[in-house]
């Protein structure tokens, strides 16, 4: 008869096998279920393969355009592993790889049993296991786009992580949008998460001009409501909530103050820690980044340079005598350190030169700027003057109709408490290549003086 000892340790070590067998089940990915392909018959549907390391396409278009797609994945493909990764090794060996289904005549694939019944009313393109299927795209950069948009849903999604488990939606479909924004040379090689120069590098995707328009009729997205997009606004609408989506991936991944914590949520897309990492990462600085992501979304225009878009934070301090600050052309907004209570009012005087544009037509600028070129109704190279204020929460977007204009001299008067920001007017895309800086006084106002 077994002593209780080792009766104990027989239970122990079963206990240990059943563990190890949980964690090795979890060491695996889903098996590869893609659908099974009969080539043969589809090319006399006219339906063609093409395939590389990393996908399998099968599609009716121009041989010649078709040919070139499958290589633009393998350079995804090595793109994804770098921001989040290996996939977890597949069950049997195989390696990773996708099959995508290419259409210009969506009937021709029905008729071969090509698309499941449970995505058969896709809009333009849909994604599931380790396939996808696309409609073709009169644009060649959207074609490449949804292409590349659609692999990565497949690359962050083969895990199969439960709904619970899944990240937020706008986090998912942002990410297949800033790998599907991308820029191809003459030698085939991908750029991805790009911020496009122009509508034309871009053709079909609009992103830009979307929020724009938003913007313009009032529907401003803060953070927090970009992050509470659902299913619904997602199913409803296939522009706005995608561009928003898109724009604060694009932002908190290269915003120089955000971009190392926006890489840890990617440890967490399939794990259900997202949105709690989210809180833990960017809560401490929850203020500062609605305000920079605000200005971001004020400013968002084609060439926009994030490393020249933030804004140089600093709390102000009530004004006791003059003080001397430094404005630099290349900056976004920047803190004067001076903080004025509603109704209060100072004097600015600035001085100095700056040069616009200084790597092609060089443009001299003195305080009250350029009037034969404006931006946002302002001279470009004129000092403009924002307060920010004590409490953010109560105040309506956009906030570039808070901006003042102070030029070379004047007087600011606070309409709400808060710290005197400034800055060099000029286009957001065209800041990078400015220099130099004006030199600002800051003196208390008399009282009873002129305002």
């Amino acid at each position: 008869m077994q002593s209780s000892a080792a009766a104990l340790t027989t239970v122990a070590a079963v206990f240990a096998l059943a563990v190890t067998g949980i964690a090795n089940e979890r060491r695996f990915r889903p098996p590869d279920d893609r659908p099974a392909v009969q080539t043969d018959a589809l090319a006399r549907a006219g339906i063609r393969g093409y395939s590389s390391e990393r996908l399998s396409l099968y599609a009716d278009i121009d041989p010649e355009i078709a040919r070139t797609l499958p290589p633009l994945a393998d350079q995804l493909y090595d793109q994804l592993v770098a921001t989040f990764g290996p996939p977890l090794p597949d069950p049997d060996g195989k390696p990773f790889g996708v099959t995508a289904f290419l259409m210009k005549d969506r009937q021709t694939f029905l008729g071969e049993g090509l698309i499941p019944s449970a995505i058969r009313k896709f809009l333009h393109g849909q994604h599931l296991g380790y396939a996808f299927w696309m409609d073709d795209q009169e644009s060649p950069y959207y074609r490449r786009h949804l292409l590349l948009h659609e692999y990565t849903h497949c690359f962050m999604l083969a895990e199969r992580p439960t709904v619970q488990d899944r990240p937020e939606l706008w986090y998912l479909e942002g990410m297949a949008e800033i790998f599907g924004t991308h820029r191809l040379d003459r030698n085939g090689k991908l750029t991805f998460d790009i911020m496009p120069q122009s509508t034309e590098e871009v053709l079909g995707i609009g992103r830009i001009e979307m929020i724009e328009k938003a913007v313009g009729r009032g529907d401003f997205h803060s953070v927090r409501q970009v992050r509470e997009l659902g299913g619904q606004a997602f199913s409803e609408s296939r522009s706005d909530p995608y561009a928003w989506g898109w724009a604060l991936c694009h932002f908190l991944g290269n915003h120089p103050r955000y971009r190392e914590r926006f890489r840890q949520l990617h440890a967490h897309r399939t794990d259900g820690e997202f949105a709690a990492t989210f809180e833990s990462v960017y809560g401490p600085d929850a203020d500062q980044l609605e305000w920079d992501w605000e200005w971001f979304i004020t400013d968002l225009n084609y060439g926009l340079e994030l490393s020249h878009a933030g804004l140089t934070f600093a709390d102000g301090e009530p004004l006791r005598g003059p003080r001397t600050v430094q404005i630099a052309s290349r900056g976004s907004w920047q803190s004067t350190g001076v903080r004025l209570a509603e109704g209060e009012s100072i004097t600015v005087a600035a001085e100095g030169r700056v040069t616009l544009n200084a790597t092609t037509r060089p443009w001299i600028s003195e305080p009250g700027g350029i009037t034969i070129e404006y931006e946002g109704g302002v001279p470009i190279g004129c000092l403009v003057g924002w307060i920010l204020p004590d409490s953010p929460e109560t105040l309506d977007h956009p906030e570039r109709t808070a901006q003042v204009r102070v030029g070379a001299a004047g007087t600011v008067t606070a309409a709400r408490s808060g710290t005197l920001y400034l800055r060099i007017n000029d286009h957001p895309s065209s800041r990078g290549n400015n220099e130099g800086a004006y030199t600002v006084s800051l003196k208390p106002s008399i009282p009873g003086s002129a305002r």
